[in-house]
């Protein structure tokens, strides 16, 4: 009764709820992916992108009580898909070895590989069901009734594939303690995306489309509290988005979690490392030419040019969202492209987040000609850094005595 609540409250968007109905049935979930793809790497990513499509089409299922039943049919066909790629299914020996120490760690892991092949290859001898339940069984010592509810078999036929599974393996039995180190930790059904590529301190990550973070938010690695978090900085499309880091060392396929809303990073970064990160925004353009934005006061004073990045200071009510969204709905007079990087200090960051949430123009950061993205940076009012961050291609300060006067 409680999962069948659980996946009604999910149908009407309840992440909690899913979060809960995700911690009940991962386990089975794994399981059966493990008893296909005999790897638990790809078994793991089915099972994530299996969670993130069962979210998606949540509305479409018609008795709750039929979830762990249809969350094992669209397992299956993420486990198909593997298959059709015909990608290897087992890391090389040469891999492993890269990130070890040969002499000491080699004897150990080819004993490894050797014993966990020799298992696997037992059980794909198995019949299917057999292998199946046998599996999901020892995984996780589920009970003989949800294992039997989640394969939509009776609990009599469960003990039945059990029993003969035991005696076709009795040798083998011992060798399950494998199944241990594959548990999913507790963190997976927190996990709502991944690291696509890092590039110095700029990360591409993807998300999943209910889950998106607002930019200014932060995301954290899944796999420890102590790495240092991403700031989120940009929306790209189909469900990526932009970061900034204070480590370089976070690899692709790195699983994340929501780290916090309207943050700030920890660990500030060194001014000369935020330079750096600034001149990297964007590749520049091979012989920029002046733009024409059809703004007076910038095509006179500040002129730009195309691919420059431009960094929008100053504080809140002085004007600089105002001027922002003037030059997207005058970017089709641009003959090239511009990047506005919009600088607030910490306590401004939820004030423009509000602002973002409320204007239309705002509800991307792509657009034909211009992208925008949002920094927080303790400097961000200070009108001597504006005119001091030469990382940047031009620079723009909205005084507050100039506000006043209301120019």
């Amino acid at each position: 009764m409680e999962l069948t609540s659980l996946v009604s409250a999910s149908q009407q968007g309840d992440l909690k709820a899913y979060t809960k109905l995700i911690r009940q049935t991962q386990h089975l979930a794994l399981g059966y992916a493990l008893s296909l793809l005999d790897d638990h790497a790809r078994a793991q990513d089915v099972v994530q992108d299996a969670y993130l499509t069962a979210f998606k089409r949540l509305p479409t299922l018609q008795k709750p009580t039929s979830f762990p039943a249809w969350l094992r049919s669209i397992v299956y066909f993420g486990c198909q898909r593997v298959f059709r790629s015909r990608r290897s299914l087992w890391l090389p020996l040469e891999d492993l070895l890269q990130t070890t120490d040969p002499e000491k760690d080699a004897p150990q892991l080819l004993h490894r590989q050797q014993e966990q092949e020799s298992l696997w290859k037992a059980l794909k001898a198995l019949p299917r069901q057999q292998r199946t339940v046998l599996t999901l069984y020892y995984l996780e010592e589920h009970s003989q009734q949800e294992v039997a509810d989640f394969l939509e078999m009776s609990v009599t036929q469960v003990n039945n594939a059990l029993y003969q599974a035991r005696q076709r393996l009795k040798r083998r039995l011992q060798a399950m303690e494998m199944f241990e180190e594959h548990r999913l930790t507790p963190d997976f059904a927190d996990t709502i995306g991944h690291i696509l590529k890092a590039q110095g301190l700029w990360v591409e990550a993807t998300v999943a489309p209910r889950q998106q973070p607002q930019v200014l938010d932060l995301l954290q690695p899944v796999s420890s509290e102590d790495s240092a978090p991403l700031l989120v900085v940009q929306r790209l499309q189909g469900g990526r988005l932009r970061c900034l880091a204070t480590t370089e060392a976070l690899p692709p396929r790195t699983p994340l979690k929501a780290g916090g809303e309207v943050g700030y990073l920890p660990r500030p970064l060194e001014e000369e490392r935020w330079q750096d990160a600034l001149r990297a925004f964007r590749a520049p353009t091979e012989a920029p030419r002046l733009l024409h934005t059809g703004i007076k006061a910038l095509d006179l004073f500040c002129p730009l040019r195309d691919g420059d990045t431009v960094g929008i200071f100053g504080r809140e009510g002085v004007g600089r969202a105002v001027l922002v969204m003037e030059m997207l709905k005058q970017q089709s007079h641009l003959q090239g492209h511009l990047s506005l990087l919009f600088f607030v200090d910490q306590w401004n960051a939820l004030g423009t987040q509000e602002f973002l949430q409320q204007e239309p123009a705002f509800a991307s950061d792509l657009h034909e000609r211009i992208d925008t993205a949002w920094l927080v940076h303790p400097r961000a009012g200070d009108p001597v850094y504006a005119r001091e961050c030469e990382a940047l291609k031009a620079r723009l300060f909205f005084s507050p005595l100039m506000a006043v006067r209301q120019l």
